[in-house]
């Protein structure tokens, strides 16, 4: 039997607000981080292997939908999809059937409540730096209500993309840009929290894009050998 599951985490989480005393509120803080957890990760399974895997075990959950969204901009956004017998080829069909709806954590609230109810979960934090307890079960009442709206969703993990899969130069690491994330912006990141390393890169057909490190090189003084910097650390006396 699954006990752990964003449905079974939201479900222990109001029975120990309910309980409302010091010990059942950490607790219930602590199942409605993991049900963050369990929701964010599931909507990077379902990118396949676009997202890294060593992004995926070593980001907590807003660094990882950080990273979703550098290449899917629609990654933290609920949607509904809706479908249909087309009359007339390449037009949308007049009558369209809900199908079903996906529902997010949007990376701002993610970022704010996962470390907010973080605070909860470590035994150096006094009484005093806390809120009171009638305060706090109000607080974690309304996390719970969030996480169970988007745990709602009949459609889990969806990501309906077009991805270029690149390999940064300068670590060797790989990420991914979404074709739909080229068509409004043109500066990405390599995922790599060591590197982050700047590329452009724009589109070059309907299935193709260019992607170039954002580097100048400059021929060395003494020798003329090519020395290429990146941009970002372009300064005097670097």
């Amino acid at each position: 039997m699954q006990y752990f599951s964003p449905h079974h985490c939201i479900e222990r989480a109001k029975k120990l607000i309910e309980v409302g005393d010091k010990v059942s509120l950490r607790y219930a803080a602590l199942e409605l981080r993991m049900a963050m957890e369990f929701l964010t990760y599931e909507k990077l399974d379902g990118t396949g292997n676009h997202i890294p895997k060593y992004i995926v075990d070593a980001w907590q959950p807003p660094q990882a939908v950080k990273a979703l969204l550098e290449y899917d901009q629609l990654g933290d956004k609920s949607f509904k999809i809706f479908a249909g017998i087309e009359e007339e080829y390449g037009k949308p069909a007049k009558d369209m059937k809900l199908v079903g709806e996906h529902k997010s954590l949007g990376l701002k609230w993610l970022r704010k409540h996962y470390n907010k109810v973080g605070k909860y979960l470590h035994g150096h934090r006094t009484t005093e730096e806390l809120m009171p307890e009638k305060e706090l079960k109000s607080y974690l009442q309304e996390v719970a209500a969030a996480v169970e709206e988007a745990n709602s969703g009949n459609i889990r993990g969806a990501a309906f993309i077009q991805p270029f899969d690149v390999t940064c130069e300068k670590c060797g690491q790989p990420f991914v840009v979404a074709k739909s994330s080229l068509k409004n912006t043109k500066k990405f990141y390599c995922f790599n929290a060591n590197c982050r390393a700047e590329y452009h890169g724009e589109l070059t057909g309907e299935n193709s894009a260019k992607f170039c490190l954002l580097a100048t090189t400059f021929d060395c003084a003494a020798c003329n050998a090519k020395i290429s910097v990146e941009n970002r650390h372009l300064k005097i006396g670097f």
